[in-house]
Parts: structure tokens; C-alpha cells; sequence
């Protein structure tokens, strides 16, 4: 292919011009052997350009996905029209569709789509796991449940575990299966006998609304086990029946020796009335009120203080837990005394007990059951006063600096699924949130440091790292918006550590300058701002690499940033044009005052085969985020030779002499 410039490649382009026309021929040309890959950078970004390079893929050419969308009539069958189609690009628009479920109509022709792949043996065989597993939970969560009892058959990469739990969905009453309630009480029960815990039921005369609130197991007697107090914190804000359901799970335990705190986290007076009711099905629960709605974690911080357990745990508000959870996180303690903490999984069901969650398995680890000895307060600290996140990073502390937590793996808990939560909309399948992504660097990189530092007085009283602006909103010790005087943007997935020689990529040459840069401005409050560039698609996600947050951590004037953080920038410095058009479909809370874009030979003078960067389409990004145009300035480092041809390449564009 003949050298272009960037002006020409409008021209000769066929059919992508507009809004995203390079991202999507970019992603385009990987997915004709990469089409999962770019399916996964879909989800990651929520991409139209990724749903238009995977519909032109599956369509030789012929549709984008919009157009293709208006083709996909669920139930009417494969349209005529894809004969030669590519069925596994199809296969990944699926994917995407299915995974983003932005709305009804793309999740519905993503079961649609998966539905015909299940009649092509030759193509559903060769799928991955991901996408057995995608076409199950979406034929079931579009109510098409006959389909997906025909399908299932060929859908033989279904995780064990999930085809388990969608057989007992198959047989839940609210599906129209006219299997009786015990049989499909028997079906739920087997991941609870299994592990030797008495079976769950149903209350017959309740007059709650969900199935999930008449939870329990008539079979076991309460108060039969003794040991040392154990305090369970159930935090809780605007809470309905399903607090009922959490404190009698709490007080149907076997274990006898507990005191359970209900912290209100600023409720309002209308709630009054519901949590009086939880004080008073006991004289072991006692409630106490925050001052101000602060989040569930700075409500247990302070519950901590009313409280003696020499252990201590906490419950979700809505969740249920089976009699035998305090007895045996209690023995696992008690057994295994270089342990830091116990914790059991959870099973997660919704208001009428069906188990779906797309791309999701039904059982996980739950990080509310952590429960720790009194002692660790005083050696590895307490929860960090943010809103969310903190059972992980608490989790996470235990380990590094005190010891292992040891796990019963059983399922000691039923947790509600409810996508309004703060945690569970911060995840959907092949997304997480960026900020949750920037947090987890960051309290990893405050691990290492104190590991090497050994300081350990006083940890989590307060922030001793940053933390993303939506882990504090509202909180009066953190004011937003934040101020920063400069911003970089770019890839930092990589080490900081030099290439060895003849192997530095030519994406990393003014990255790579960074370092040096943030060591010497140490008067300007800086953040490091990772986004992920296109050209450079991988599977899975991969953040911000650890010497970049070490890097932030020890730098006191330098923080990280993501596209959600209420912010404003007085100077953002892109370091590679490449590195927002991912996301550029996507919001962003920061504003800036200028905009400077760092150009190099690889974007603007590209090999005999690549199409330039459109340095339009990242114009067109910065306008729509920060509302002004970039200036364009040559990478640091370049030589005399280098900014000579990108010069010529870029023609009439006007680019800042880095001398001047």
C-alpha cells in the first residue's frame, strides 16, 4: 500500500468517514483475526467504533451495526441475507451487544444472534466458554426459556456452575415451570448439603413480597454454639424489609455469642420505624445513628468504637445468611491462628431468587463476611474512610501485612442482586469502572510502601494515597471538583524500566519521558491520567502497570485522574493521540484550560502499510471533553530529522516548536 497523508485518507476511505471512522477501520483490521479481542475492547469502552468494526467484519463490509441491528428481529430466525457471512465475527457482535445490554433491544438481538449460531454446529462448537456462557444468561434474562432449554444441549462450555444454576432458575416458579416448589427447593439445596449445611427453605406463611425474604432453615436450632463475642456491624441507609430478613438471619445463627449493631447511616425519619423493628426482635441488637450519610464504611468505622467483640464481622442490610456462617468463620479462626481473617462465599440470587447475572457466575467470594480479630485493629488498621471499595482494600491489607485469610468455601450467605448498588454498577460483563481500576493501583502501591517502609501507626485512620473522586462525594474532608495545574494522558501500561536495547517500542518514546518530567515539576500539582490506545487491544484489561503507581506514590505533588473525576486541568498534555479515541464515546468529568497533543514519527509519518491517525477524530475528542481544540507540539526527545517529517507529513497543520 502506498505512503498517504493525513489529508488524503478521507478521500480514499471507503465508507467510515465521520465521527470514529479511524478507531473503527483500526479496529476493523484486527478484528479479521482478533474479533473477540476487539469484542472485549467493545465492552470495555462501551464503543460504537468497536460494534461498527465487528457488524462491517461480520458483514463483509456491507452493514455497520445499527443498520445490521435493524435486521435482527428476535424469533423471526437467521435472515437470508448472511449467507457467507462471518458467523464468529457475528459471534462477537453478540458478545458485545449481549455484554453491554445498553438496552433492551441490543441484548435481545444479541440472544437472537447467539440463537442461530446454536443451529450452525460447526460454528456454536468452536466458540469460547464466554460465549456458551453469554448466549445461556441472555436467552434466560429475555425470558426465552424454552430456547434455552433447547440450546443447552449444544451449549456444552457452559462453566459447570452455571449451567447448575440455570437448570434451578429453568425449574423457579416465577419462570412458568410448573415443577413443584420442592423439587426445585431440592435442586438449590445441593451447593448447601453438599458442603454439609442444613438445607434452606421457604417460610409457608409470610407476608412478605419476595421469595428471597422468606429464606431460612427450619432444620437447625438457634444458639447452640458457644466462643468468644463476635460483633456483627450491619450498616444500612433508607433500608426495607429485606433489614428484617438480614438481623433474624443474624439472630437465627447457631452461634449464641454475638452483639449486632445497626448503623444508620443518615436514613431520614422515615425509616425509623423499620429499624426499631430490627432493635427489637432481640436485646443482642442495638442501632446507633451517623450524624450525616457518609457511607457504609465510615458507619462500621464508627460502630466499631460502641462495640467489644474480641471478633468481629458485618452483614449486609438486604443480604441473608445461613445459620451456620458466625459458627464456622469463627472454628475456621480459631483453627488456623496465623490466619488474619475468615471469610465465607456467597450465593447471589435476586428478590425472586433466580440467579442471573450476565457473564457472571452465581457463587463468589463475599467480601462482607470478612470477619478479623479485634487485635488486627491495632497492627494492620481499619476500614479507609471512603464509600466504597473498602472491604476489598481491607481484604487485600490483611493479607500483605498480617497474614492469610482463610476461606471456608462453602456458601454461608445469600446476597441480594441489586444493580443500584454502589459496588454492583461498577461492574457489568467486560467493564469495571475506571475509577474502581485507579483505586486498586493506587492502595496496592500504598501495600508495597508500607512493606518497605514498615510503617504501620494509625492505618486507614486517614488517606495516606489518593483516592478517585466518587470513593469520597460529599464527604467534607475531600472538596471536589479537584484543581490540578497538569494532566498526562496516556498508556501507562508498561514498566517504567527501560527496554532492553533495540526493543523499545516506538509507542513508549515519549511515554517513556514522563518520569523524568513529573520528578522535576515538583511545585505543580500533576496527575497521571492511564488511558488505553487503540492499536494496542488486548483481551483482558490491563491498568495502569505497578512502577507507574509506586511512581504516584511517592511523588506527593502527583496524583492519579480518570475521565470520572469532577476535576479541572489547567494544561492536559496527551501523549499520544491514539491514546483517547477508545474512549471518546465515552463522558468525561474533567474539564481543562488548554489542550497540548504530543506528536511522533509513528503517528504522523506511518509504514508503508498503516493508515496515518486521524489527528482530526482526537481534535474532534478534546473538543467534546474539555470544550477547546488541542494545540499539536512535537514528543520530547525527537530529532531535528524527526520533526522535519512529521512536518511534511502533516502539511498545513500547525505544529508548536518544542524550542520555542
Amino acid at each position: 500500500m502506498r505512503k498517504i497523508s493525513t489529508t488524503q485518507w478521507w478521500d480514499i476511505n471507503t465508507g467510515l468517514g465521520g465521527a470514529g471512522g479511524w478507531t473503527t477501520s483500526t479496529l476493523r483490521d484486527q478484528a479479521v483475526t482478533l474479533r473477540d479481542v476487539v469484542a472485549k475492547v467493545g465492552l470495555r469502552f462501551s464503543s460504537e467504533q468497536g460494534a461498527d468494526a465487528l457488524a462491517l467484519q461480520a458483514t463483509r463490509g456491507r452493514l455497520d451495526a445499527a443498520s445490521l441491528l435493524a435486521h435482527v428481529e428476535p424469533g423471526q430466525g437467521r435472515p437470508a441475507q448472511t449467507s457467507g457471512w462471518d458467523l464468529r465475527g457475528l459471534a462477537a457482535l453478540a458478545m458485545l451487544w449481549t455484554g453491554r445490554s445498553r438496552n433492551e433491544r441490543e441484548l435481545a438481538a444479541g440472544a437472537e444472534i447467539y440463537h442461530w449460531l446454536t443451529q450452525v454446529p460447526e460454528v456454536i462448537k468452536q466458540l469460547p466458554a464466554a460465549h456458551h456462557l453469554l448466549a445461556a444468561q441472555a436467552l434466560f434474562l429475555t425470558q426465552r426459556h424454552e430456547d434455552l432449554r433447547n440450546s443447552l444441549a449444544v451449549l456444552h462450555r457452559v462453566p459447570p456452575i452455571n449451567r447448575e444454576y440455570l437448570e434451578i432458575d429453568l425449574a423457579n416458579p416465577v419462570t412458568g415451570d410448573s415443577t413443584s416448589h420442592s423439587a426445585w427447593l431440592d435442586q438449590m439445596n445441593g451447593r448447601f448439603t453438599n458442603a454439609g449445611l442444613a438445607p434452606i427453605a421457604l417460610a409457608t406463611e409470610s407476608s412478605v413480597t419476595h421469595f428471597f425474604d422468606r429464606l431460612e432453615a427450619p432444620s437447625i436450632k438457634a444458639g447452640t454454639a458457644h466462643g468468644p463475642l463476635v460483633t456483627v456491624v450491619v450498616p444500612c441507609f433508607r433500608p426495607d424489609e429485606g433489614l428484617l430478613t438480614s438481623i433474624n438471619s443474624m439472630l437465627a445463627q447457631t452461634y449464641a455469642d454475638m452483639e449486632i449493631i445497626i448503623a444508620n447511616d443518615a436514613s431520614g425519619p422515615e425509616f425509623a420505624d423499620v429499624i426499631a423493628q430490627a432493635v427489637a426482635l432481640d436485646d443482642r441488637v442495638t442501632s446507633f445513628d451517623m450524624p450525616v450519610n457518609s457511607g457504609s464504611y465510615l458507619a462500621r468505622r464508627a460502630a466499631l468504637g460502641l462495640t467489644s467483640g474480641e471478633m468481629i464481622t458485618t452483614q449486609d442490610a438486604d443480604d441473608w445468611s445461613h445459620p451456620q456462617r458466625i459458627e464456622l468463620q469463627v472454628q475456621a479462626l480459631l483453627d488456623n491462628p496465623e490466619a488474619s481473617a475468615s471469610r465465607s462465599n456467597a450465593v447471589r440470587a435476586k428478590d425472586d431468587l433466580t440467579h442471573q447475572w450476565l457473564g457472571y457466575p452465581p457463587i463468589r467470594k463475599n467480601a462482607s463476611s470478612l470477619m478479623f480479630r479485634r487485635s488486627e485493629l491495632a497492627t494492620t488498621g481499619t476500614f479507609l474512610p471512603i464509600r466504597k471499595g473498602a472491604d476489598s482494600e481491607y481484604a487485600e491489607r490483611l493479607e500483605a501485612l498480617s497474614g492469610p485469610i482463610v476461606d471456608t468455601n462453602s456458601p454461608l450467605a445469600i446476597t441480594r442482586l441489586r444493580m443500584g448498588s454502589l459496588s454492583r454498577g461498577d461492574f457489568t460483563f467486560g467493564w469495571s469502572n475506571p475509577d474502581r481500576n485507579a483505586f486498586r493501583s493506587a492502595y496496592r502501591a500504598w501495600h508495597r510502601d508500607l512493606l518497605e517502609s514498615g510503617n504501620r501507626t494509625d492505618l486507614g485512620l486517614t488517606l495516606d494515597f489518593t483516592v478517585p473522586s466518587s470513593f469520597v462525594r460529599n464527604l467534607p474532608e475531600h472538596p471536589v471538583p479537584r484543581q490540578f495545574d497538569l494532566a498526562y494522558v496516556g498508556d501507562f501500561r508498561n514498566d517504567l524500566a527501560p527496554f532492553p536495547e533495540g526493543e523499545t517500542a516506538p509507542t513508549l518514546t515519549a511515554v517513556a519521558s514522563v518520569p523524568e518530567m513529573l520528578s522535576s515539576q515538583t511545585t505543580e500539582r500533576t496527575a497521571l491520567w492511564h488511558q488505553e490506545q487503540v492499536g494496542l487491544a488486548q483481551a483482558k484489561r490491563v491498568d495502569v502497570h505497578a512502577s507507574w503507581a509506586d511512581l504516584v506514590q511517592r511523588h506527593a505533588h502527583v496524583e492519579t485522574l480518570t475521565r470520572l473525576t469532577q476535576a479541572h486541568v489547567t494544561r492536559v498534555v496527551i501523549t499520544d493521540p491514539r491514546a483517547v479515541l477508545l474512549a471518546q464515546g465515552l463522558p468525561c468529568h474533567v474539564s481543562a484550560t488548554e489542550v497540548e497533543v504530543w506528536l511522533n514519527p509513528e503517528v504522523a509519518v506511518p509504514s508503508a502499510d498503516a493508515t496515518p491517525v486521524d489527528l482530526l477524530e482526537t481534535s474532534d475528542v478534546c473538543h467534546r471533553w474539555f470544550g477547546v481544540r488541542p494545540t499539536w507540539t512535537f514528543a520530547p526527545g525527537l530529532t531535528t530529522q524527526q520533526r522535519m517529517a512529521i512536518r511534511k507529513a502533516l502539511g498545513s497543520l500547525t505544529v508548536a516548536d518544542d524550542q520555542s
